[in-house]
């Protein structure tokens, strides 16, 4: 079991690692061994793809970008049973930005930020859109150096304030009728 700590809890899940595949997938095959997931949360459990992270399980893409973001989604599905894609993914990004310890996921975040309807693509372009708001006054920059020039505790702030007015206003709307508010 690990605990892990999110933003207004700690979640006990169980992790299962998963190895030794022939292939991972359709997109692993198709961009050659390049891109594909990393692990997904269920109503029982978390699954690891433990080839994305065996050499990475201290660092942040593994205790940030797959435990924390996939615990929140465990931790969502409990809270809000009904939550549709771009929420979840809303609300485990904005967990990532706020448990980063560096920019990394913020360059990632501008890269994947997209206003389609794909839920990982428009929850990042949502939440860009919010930052980019707030600290420039602008619709969405995606400049890193901009960014950067931005202390990290600040960015980490907002992420928090995001997180929890999107919390207030699923309880508010009904936790466990609401599919989506973003």
């Amino acid at each position: 079991m690990h605990h892990v700590e999110l933003l207004d809890t700690t979640e006990e899940v169980q992790v299962n690692f998963l190895d030794d595949f022939l292939m991972l997938s359709w997109l692993h095959f198709a961009t050659f061994g390049e891109v594909y997931a990393g692990g997904w949360a269920e109503k029982d459990a978390l699954y690891c793809i433990l080839p994305n992270y065996r050499d990475k399980l201290e660092t942040d893409p593994f205790l940030v970008s797959f435990l924390k973001h996939e615990a929140q989604h465990y931790n969502d599905y409990k809270q809000f049973p009904k939550l549709t894609g771009a929420d979840l993914e809303y609300r485990a990004k904005l967990t990532e930005l706020y448990f980063y310890s560096n920019y990394d996921f913020l360059e990632k975040l501008l890269v994947q930020a997209v206003n389609i309807p794909n839920p990982h693509n428009y929850s990042a372009f949502i939440i860009l859109e919010r930052f980019s708001n707030h600290f420039f006054s602008t619709e969405v920059e995606k400049q890193l150096e901009k960014w950067k020039g931005i202390n990290y505790e600040e960015l980490r702030a907002f992420a928090k304030i995001l997180f929890d007015e999107h919390t207030y206003t699923l309880r508010s709307t009904g936790a466990n009728t609401v599919e989506g508010i973003i």
